[in-house]
């Protein structure tokens, strides 16, 4: 039993010494950018407050709404492909992400809507921004992007779904009634959508869990 620890022991001693003399030079590289860093000015945090919150949340209010375009590979998201490509009917009844640029620009923009909005409650669009969170996550909403991810395989997976986690872990801290109706819709998408990834997109073990109480 020694002789095999020893023949062991002494196997694995060029794979030692191979990772001691990659190590330096990612510490020599370590220095470098700490030293680089520590000749930097200081620079003051910029401090977000209701105004820099009201300029943030107009990008996404401004394409939250806008259908995205047709994207170059086949993607039966938003677009029917028959002898042409063709927007889907009730697309807006029957999506969450449809808007801005991608998929996941739309969860993105959604996720930014919810943080103002639960950071600064008496902003000046509080309203409309509600209004749009109540038009993307309706019960109706979430049922037709269920019915998509059916077959839609690995779709965005693991950066989309991530965001996705985003979006449901601010909805879901925050004191709000509707908020919490938008929580559990949510939860039915994220239910439905976590079969397809085996494992966790974001290899994060407390999303894991998360998602398999719900």
């Amino acid at each position: 039993m020694q002789r095999r620890l020893f023949i062991a022991f002494v196997g694995l001693l060029p794979f030692v010494a191979a990772a001691q003399q990659a190590e330096t030079p990612t510490r020599a590289a370590g220095a470098k950018e700490r030293a680089f860093l520590s000749s930097l000015p200081a620079a003051p945090l910029t401090v977000v407050n209701q105004e820099r919150a009201l300029a943030l949340a107009t990008l996404p209010l401004s394409c939250v709404d806008h259908p995205q375009s047709l994207p170059e590979g086949r993607v039966d998201y938003l677009w029917a492909h028959d002898d042409k490509p063709r927007m889907i009917e009730g697309y807006d009844k029957s999506r969450v992400f449809y808007g801005c640029s991608d998929w996941h620009s739309a969860v993105h923009s959604l996720w930014a809507l919810v943080y103002v909005a639960k950071q600064y409650p008496q902003i000046p669009v509080a309203a409309l921004v509600r209004d749009r969170l109540k038009d993307h996550l309706g019960k109706k909403n979430v049922e037709g992007e269920i019915e998509f991810l059916k077959g839609a395989k690995r779709f965005e997976i693991p950066y989309g779904y991530a965001w996705v986690l985003k979006l449901y872990a601010e909805l879901k801290t925050w004191e709000d009634p509707d908020a919490k109706t938008w929580t559990e819709n949510l939860a039915k998408y994220l239910k439905r959508w976590w079969p397809t990834t085996r494992t966790c997109a974001i290899r994060s073990a407390a999303a894991c869990i998360r998602i398999r109480r719900m």
